[in-house]
């Protein structure tokens, strides 16, 4: 498979992470994550360069993307929560399951692992 598709095989799955983020409906944007997921994993590792980071085992909800979106601003997870009209305990309970579900154990990693697999 060449670069050309490739990157549009990981545009794509960035296109349907940023729809699943606007859906209300939390089935659809666990649909279209798995689909990004679907999408992410079927880009070949090309031969004598070690494989990226896998998939996600679990697809994001749309409130943790939003979540996520956040914290590459670098701010307090209380005024994310002020900007999002939720708790901070809903905003802490959102980014800890990023951080799980990325395999990350800091915002600065989360936010470079959803770069990784084109969240954002």
């Amino acid at each position: 498979m060449d670069t050309a598709v490739t990157t549009c095989l990981v545009w794509v799955a960035g296109v349907l992470v940023e729809i699943a983020g606007d859906v209300a409906d939390a089935r659809s944007a666990g649909a279209l994550m798995h689909e990004a997921s679907a999408v992410l994993a079927s880009v070949p590792t090309p031969p004598g360069r070690a494989p990226g980071p896998p998939p996600l085992p679990v697809a994001l909800t749309g409130r943790q993307l939003a979540v996520l979106r956040q914290l590459q601003r670098e701010v307090p997870l209380r005024h994310i929560a002020d900007g999002m009209y939720l708790s901070y305990n809903t905003v802490k309970s959102h980014a800890h399951a990023v951080y799980r579900k990325l395999g990350a154990s800091s915002r600065a990693e989360a936010v470079d692992r959803a770069r990784e697999l084109g969240l954002m």
